[in-house]
């Protein structure tokens, strides 16, 4: 994947001629079209999908989000409709971190950890810090998760939504459980979503603080500076 379009739809235009035929690049390009915003090319790669008779409901949520982020709202809301037609699930989107030789899981929106209220006010105080520091919500991705992906939402309801993401959680339960400046290392079993990449980011840097996140497509290490080894290509 690159940031640049025209390397994405040279690319896309390759592999008409067979030079990647599977749907694992066919996804990756797709999803290279949401970092660098590009929903044209999105749009045709997402008819190629459909082709291979792939129906998947990560396709669906990737998809809905790049549409819904270029202002295609009309066709964001078809992709809503295909994927209540097809009755398809999300994987459980969940995030893993240690402390203390203990393994703790949390999932999206949970309310079941010991510590939840106290997560709850770290994070939120957490937010104030890097709100001061730049760091602005990205509404669109408050649809990342499965639950809410179904779900009409307004404004008001968006930030605590974002706040509820499963590695969101696990980082406000490592902030109130380990000594400060140490490093906090995150596993999570789907891709990190676009805000909590940018939080993690200006959280290490709020907080002094490494943190290293795994999902299920590399890992990112975000330094004290606000810096992801990723570089934004995820």
């Amino acid at each position: 994947k690159s940031n640049n379009n025209n390397n994405s739809v040279n690319i896309k235009q390759q592999s008409n001629n067979s030079l990647f035929p599977d749907i694992v690049t066919w996804m990756a390009l797709l999803k290279g079209c949401r970092v660098n915003n590009d929903v044209e090319s999105a749009h045709k790669i997402y008819q190629k999908i459909l082709l291979l008779g792939y129906r998947n409901a990560s396709l669906y949520l990737v998809l809905y989000n790049i549409y819904a982020s270029s202002g295609w709202f009309q066709q964001s809301e078809t992709v809503l409709n295909e994927c209540k037609k097809l009755f398809l699930k999300k994987i459980s989107n969940s995030s893993y971190i240690e402390v203390n030789s203990q393994l703790h899981c949390f999932v999206a929106g949970d309310q079941t950890h010991s510590k939840i209220n106290e997560i709850k006010k770290e994070l939120e105080k957490l937010y104030s810090e890097i709100k001061v520091l730049g760091y602005n919500p990205n509404h669109i991705y408050s649809l990342n998760d499965s639950e809410n992906f179904e779900k009409k939402i307004d404004s008001k309801q968006n930030e605590a939504f974002l706040l509820s993401h499963s590695e969101k959680l696990a980082l406000g339960f490592g902030l109130i459980s380990t000594p400060k400046n140490s490093r906090i290392a995150i596993a999570k079993d789907l891709r990190i979503c676009v805000d909590c990449h940018e939080m993690m980011k200006f959280a290490s840097k709020a907080r002094n603080r490494k943190i290293d996140l795994r999902d299920n497509n590399r890992w990112h290490h975000f330094d004290e500076s606000g810096k992801c080894s990723c570089n934004g290509i995820f």
